[in-house]
């Protein structure tokens, strides 16, 4: 999308350059408008166009008003994208630096970019910089200079604005390090148009401009080509398993990698495989703490608890260490799921503190309150367990599973009538809850409802044969 409005943006403005007419600087603006809104890269298009009047352009003069207007609309756009953009995601959302020595370490990023193009080969889906490419990205910016000195018939400012292209709208991608990952090569894509566009404007233009069927049949085997690639390339996005087993094969040093991998893997039920990725990508990378969290979520699964504990702790560690990598887990689950295991081992203090820390990250954690609750309904506090359920209730007004636990806890303390209320309110809210079914049969029982209490035990009976 963001390829498609900066190009009908481009081709609006110089249609307003050759006819001058008002509509033209209108869709100009608007379309930079939709690309911004797409992607924060379109920014640097305002100075694209400033190139190219220049660079095509410069012996017709530029409307004053025009200019102002355009300013105008520009500054509206590009004030509406930063103050809704900061509104919906804050105004510093970026977990890495940008900085000025993130712009030199991603240089590299120049002459791996040109490969691409030139020879788009062995594109990988998570690539890393690679020396032979680099070298080859070399050559051919060497090339680059040479044809850009050279005489032809483009001046040197038209062949310019089509490097400019791919400098400029290359530029914000340099600024910003995506962890685990050199580069993406999808940021390429845009900025070579740029490259596609000097290409264009070194090639003699009675190459263009003939109708000669040779050079139609040459562009449509080019085409055949390239979409023959496309199609063999995509391969490996047909599923999760089949794209990371692809990635690992081409950049088997990235930590993510595997620990993407081990999640699939223990969703799909291959403990052991899991277990070996997740093992892999600390191995990679001691300060993960993310696959530290996926570690002992699968020896959870497996039922090893004291390496689930183990890698719990590990993870919770690296919290706030300065050599913590990102992405990092959920602490709040970290917490919970670590409060699990300790539960499951009937260690409840512990579990309680984990789920005070929970809660400390995130307050609105509604679950933690329901498993505190839980455990101090099994040592008998029912005030305890009543006030966490009640302040699950208050965060998830609708939350079938509070309204359910609040009842056994009122049920416990023999207070029949709110347990009824709350059986009453899980049933509303989740009508296949049988166990909420069975409870509230045995309290109306008691309260001698017999046949209310006798309906609602055979709709136990039933939804637990479904």
């Amino acid at each position: 999308m963001l390829s498609l409005f900066s190009l009908l943006s481009l081709l609006s403005f110089m249609e307003f350059l050759r006819q001058g007419k008002a509509l033209y600087l209108f869709l100009n603006w608007l379309t930079f408008t939709i690309a911004l809104f797409c992607k924060e890269t379109a920014v640097v298009l305002p100075f694209l166009f400033i190139i190219y009047y220049i660079s095509f352009a410069s012996s017709r003069p530029f409307p004053n008003k025009s200019a102002l207007t355009i300013l105008l609309l520009y500054t509206i756009s590009a004030t509406s994208w930063f103050a809704l953009r900061s509104m919906a995601i804050g105004y510093s959302t970026i977990q890495n630096h940008v900085a000025l020595s993130v712009l030199m370490a991603n240089l590299r990023v120049i002459p791996e970019s040109l490969t691409s193009f030139f020879l788009p080969v062995d594109i990988a889906p998570v690539p890393h910089f690679s020396l032979p490419r680099a070298l080859a990205g070399f050559g051919v910016i060497a090339a680059i200079i040479v044809l850009l000195l050279c005489k032809s018939e483009r001046t040197r400012r038209e062949k310019m604005f089509g490097l400019s292209w791919f400098l400029l709208l290359l530029l914000p991608t340099l600024l910003y390090k995506v962890a685990f990952t050199d580069f993406l090569n999808h940021r390429f894509f845009v900025p070579l148009i740029g490259i596609a566009l000097f290409v264009l404007l070194i090639l003699p233009k009675k190459w263009l401009e003939t109708k000669d069927v040779r050079t139609l049949w040459l562009m449509v085997a080019i085409l055949g080509v390239l979409c023959f690639t496309t199609f063999v390339q995509s391969r490996p996005y047909s599923n999760p398993m089949a794209f990371y087993n692809f990635a690992i094969l081409q950049n088997q040093g990235n930590a993510l990698l595997y620990n993407n991998r081990g999640y699939i893997e223990r969703n799909s039920g291959d403990i052991e495989g899991a277990i070996g990725d997740y093992t892999k990508a600390i191995e990679l990378n001691p300060h993960f703490a993310l696959a530290y969290y996926g570690l002992g979520g699968t020896y959870h699964t497996k039922g090893d608890l004291d390496n689930a504990i183990a890698n719990y702790g590990k993870a919770i560690e690296l919290k706030d260490s300065d050599k913590a990598v990102n992405p990092k887990p959920n602490y709040e689950l970290v917490y919970c799921n670590r409060a699990t295991v300790y539960s499951v081992e009937g260690d409840m203090e512990n579990a309680i503190k984990d789920y005070d820390k929970a809660i400390e990250v995130n307050p609105r954690y509604a679950i933690a309150y329901i498993n505190r609750g839980t455990i101090y309904r099994s040592k008998g506090d029912m005030e305890n367990a009543i006030k966490n359920y009640d302040k699950a209730i208050e965060l998830k007004p609708n939350y079938a599973v509070a309204y359910y636990n609040r009842g056994v806890a009122y049920a416990a303390e023999d207070d029949l009538e709110r347990a009824i209320s709350d059986y009453d309110k899980t049933i509303e809210l989740n009508p296949d809850y049988a166990n909420a079914y069975y409870n509230r049969g045995i309290a109306r029982n008691a309260k001698g409802m017999s046949e209310e209490a006798e309906r609602d035990l055979k709709m136990y009976e039933e939804l637990k044969m479904r």
